[in-house]
C-alpha cells in the first residue's frame, strides 16, 4: 500500500479497517487470498513484500503506472494460478523462476516493456489454460513443450520479436481456440499445425514471414487471417467446406487461385486485395460476402523484352483474363494514357524507331470497379537499318521551306527512304511513305514544331506556320 502510491487510489484502503473490508482484496482463512486493484491509479514498483503472501490465488493489478521488474522470486507464491499485469510500464524479463509455480492456470502480461527470451520452464506448466505475453518487446524463439499442455486454450505472443518456426509439438494443443502470433518475424511452421484443433475458433497469423502454401485450416475455425506474409498457391477448394467461418482475410500475400465462395452460409468478411489475383477470380466471388475487399492487385506476368525487326508488322497480345467478356484495356506508353481497345492487342504496321518504348496497360471491368489490374512492362526495341549502305559521302537532307505553310520539300533523299513526322511529343502524325517528288503536304498540321525522321539519319526540325 505504502509502496505503490496507497493514499492516493482511486479507492484506497481504510486501515483502520479490518483486511476483509479493503477495496480488492480476499480472504480465505484469514489468508490472503486474492488481490484485484486494476485500474486504481497504483504507481511504483512491484513490492517484494507480496511474495511472502503464500497463499495467493488471484494477483490482479494493470492500467496503472507500474514500473519495474518482475520479482525474481516469484516462486515463492507458490499457490499462485491467476496472474494478470496488463497495460503497465513493466520492464526486463520474465523470471525462469515463473516456470517453477505448478499451479499456474493464466498468465497476462500483454501491453508492457518486457524483453529477452522466454524461458523454456514456462513450457513445464502442466494447468495453463490463458497465455498472453503480447504487445511487447519479446524475443527468440517459441519454447518448445506448449502444445504438451492439453488445457491449453488461448496462446497469444503477438506483436513481439519473436522468430524462426512454431514448434512442432504445439498441433498437440488440441483444446486451443486462439492461436494469436501477429506482428512477430516467425518463418515456419508444421504444415497440419492446426489440422486437428478442432476448438479453434481464431487465429491471427498477420505480419510475419511465413510463406508457401496456407496451413491446413481446422473443421470449426471462425476467423482466419494471414495479412502480409509470402503464402502463395491456391486456397484449397475445401475452405469453402468450413461452415463457421465468417472472417478470412489472406490480403498482400502471393495467392493465385481461389475457390467461388457462392453458397458459404457464413462467410461476412473477405478480404484477397494485394494478391496475385485476376478478374477470373474477383467477379465469381462478388456478393459471397458482406463485407468483399479486392483491390490492389500484384502486377500480371513478367516484364518483357522483344527486339523488334525495323519495318516488320508487329503484334503484341496482352493475354490476361482470356476467359473474361466485357474488359478493357487501356495502354500507357511510359507514363502516356495511349488508346484503349477490348482485345489486348498491340499492333504496329511497319515497325519504326518511334515505336520503341515501354509499354503497359491496364484492366478494368465494370463489375469490378474498385480493381485496377496492371500487366508487366513490354519494352519494345528496334535495330534500325537501311535499304542502301551508310557511307560518310551519303549526301546530306535538306528540307524547304523551313518554316512552311503548305509544302515541304526534301533534297537528298531517294524513293526507296520512308519519311514520318512526329510533334513534339513524339506522336506520329504522318505515316510512314516515300517522300512525293512534288514535296509533302503538311497544310492540315496545326501551327508548331515538328519533327521529320528518316530511317538512318537524325531528325529534322521544322516549323508549321
Amino acid at each position: 500500500y505504502q509502496a505503490m502510491n496507497g493514499p492516493n487510489w482511486t479507492t484506497p484502503w481504510d486501515l483502520h479497517q479490518p483486511m476483509s473490508a479493503w477495496y480488492g482484496v480476499d480472504l480465505l482463512d484469514k489468508r490472503v487470498y486474492g488481490i484485484s486493484l486494476i485500474s486504481n491509479n497504483l504507481k511504483g514498483e512491484l513490492p517484494n513484500a507480496i511474495l511472502d503472501l503464500t497463499e495467493m490465488r488471484n494477483f490482479q493489478v494493470g492500467n496503472d503506472s507500474i514500473s519495474g521488474t518482475i520479482p525474481d522470486s516469484i516462486q515463492r507464491m507458490k499457490n499462485l494460478q491467476f496472474f494478470y499485469c496488463t497495460k503497465t510500464q513493466l520492464s526486463g524479463s520474465i523470471p525462469a523462476a515463473f516456470g517453477d509455480i505448478e499451479s499456474i492456470t493464466n498468465l497476462y502480461l500483454s501491453f508492457n516493456e518486457l524483453t529477452g527470451e522466454l524461458p523454456p520452464s514456462l513450457a513445464n506448466w502442466k494447468n495453463l489454460l490463458d497465455f498472453d505475453v503480447s504487445n511487447n518487446q519479446l524475443t527468440g524463439s517459441i519454447p518448445d513443450g506448449f502444445g504438451e499442455n492439453s488445457m491449453l486454450r488461448t496462446f497469444n505472443i503477438s506483436a513481439n520479436h519473436f522468430n524462426g518456426a512454431i514448434p512442432e509439438d504445439l498441433k498437440d494443443a488440441k483444446n486451443l481456440e486462439e492461436l494469436i502470433l501477429f506482428r512477430n518475424e516467425l518463418t515456419d511452421f508444421p504444415p497440419d499445425l492446426m489440422a486437428n484443433m478442432n476448438k479453434l475458433r481464431r487465429a491471427q497469423w498477420s505480419e510475419n514471414d511465413f510463406s508457401g502454401a496456407l496451413p491446413v485450416l481446422p473443421a470449426n475455425i471462425e476467423s482466419f487471417s494471414c495479412v502480409d506474409n509470402h503464402f502463395s498457391g491456391a486456397i484449397p477448394p475445401s475452405t469453402k467446406d468450413l461452415t463457421h467461418l465468417t472472417t478470412l482475410d489472406i490480403r498482400e500475400n502471393d495467392f493465385s487461385e481461389i475457390p467461388d465462395f457462392h453458397g458459404h452460409p457464413s462467410l461476412v468478411f473477405l478480404d484477397i486485395g494485394g494478391n496475385a489475383f485476376t478478374f477470373e477470380d474477383v467477379l465469381p466471388n462478388i456478393g459471397t460476402a458482406e463485407f468483399y475487399t479486392y483491390s490492389d492487385m500484384k502486377t500480371v506476368g513478367q516484364d518483357t523484352v522483344i527486339d523488334v525487326p525495323y519495318g516488320s508488322d508487329f503484334i503484341h497480345r496482352f493475354s490476361i483474363d482470356t476467359s473474361i467478356a466485357n474488359k478493357t484495356f487501356h495502354f500507357y506508353k511510359g507514363q502516356v494514357n495511349w488508346m484503349s481497345n477490348s482485345t489486348g492487342l498491340l499492333e504496329f504496321p511497319d515497325f519504326s524507331v518511334l515505336d520503341t518504348g515501354t509499354y503497359q496497360v491496364e484492366i478494368t471491368h465494370p463489375d469490378a470497379p474498385d480493381l485496377i489490374l496492371r500487366s508487366y512492362h513490354l519494352r519494345l526495341t528496334t535495330e534500325v537499318t537501311t535499304a542502301r549502305p551508310h557511307s560518310d559521302t551519303t549526301s546530306p537532307v535538306i528540307i524547304y521551306p523551313n518554316p512552311v505553310q503548305n509544302v515541304l520539300h526534301l533534297q537528298g533523299t531517294d524513293a526507296t527512304e520512308k519519311i514520318i513526322i512526329t510533334n513534339v511529343l513524339g506522336q506520329q502524325v504522318v505515316r510512314p511513305a516515300p517522300a512525293p517528288k512534288e514535296g509533302i503536304a503538311v497544310s492540315n498540321l496545326s501551327p508548331g514544331v515538328y519533327f521529320l525522321h528518316l530511317q538512318d539519319r537524325p531528325a529534322i526540325r521544322f516549323i508549321k506556320l
